[in-house]
């Protein structure tokens, strides 16, 4: 991406931009590249927190990802299982090998062995297409989820954390106002949202 242009700004929504190798800081990305990321530790961090307060017997949870996403996510991988230490908790991928029905029924039979009591359902663009089929195979698992995007609420879905919108708005207009390459930053959210 960064190679396409060097002149025009490239506004940048979405997860690690530093894990992509697209800028090494947040506050100094350096060259062209402004924006909003969505990813934060301490969201998915509150994901679990959630989870665990609104179902205290939950110590399994299915973290459903697509396997490229995960096995590139290490941070990622770091921080749920050290939440879940702290929660007691365990955190078990549940990796699709592509976005297809079948692959996601596939998943979800497969999982029922290992008997999880939970699953969350990250904001992960792959996924959101089937945001009404994850839903209900959930549901007919019996598992107890909450999602990274509010549409899967809308869908059926018990709960959802994510970044507040009017604050991922703000948040966008503002890198984007940043003229100057030296001014250009990449923001987080501030505030967050749950909806049930």
């Amino acid at each position: 991406m960064r190679a396409a242009t060097e002149t025009i700004p490239i506004v940048w929504i979405g997860v690690d931009p530093i894990a992509r190798g697209l800028v090494t800081s947040l506050a100094h990305p350096g060259g062209n590249i402004t924006g909003v990321s969505l990813f934060d530790y301490e969201t998915y961090a509150k994901r679990l927190q959630i989870l665990k307060d609104a179902v205290p017997s939950t110590s399994r949870v299915a973290f459903l990802s697509p396997r490229r996403a995960w096995e590139s996510g290490q941070a990622l991988q770091q921080a749920l299982q050290q939440v879940g230490r702290q929660l007691d908790m365990s955190v078990i991928p549940m990796l699709i090998e592509e976005s297809t029905p079948s692959e996601y029924q596939r998943v979800f039979a497969e999982i029922a062995p290992a008997r999880v009591d939970g699953l969350i359902v990250p904001d992960m663009g792959d996924l959101f297409p089937y945001r009404q089929l994850i839903v209900e195979l959930a549901e007919k698992s019996h598992l107890p989820a909450i999602f990274g995007i509010r549409e899967y609420v809308e869908a059926g879905g018990l709960m959802a954390y994510l970044a507040d919108q009017g604050e991922l708005y703000r948040c966008t207009r503002s890198s984007m106002e940043s003229s100057q390459p030296t001014s250009r930053f990449i923001k987080r959210p501030d505030s967050n949202s749950l909806s049930i």
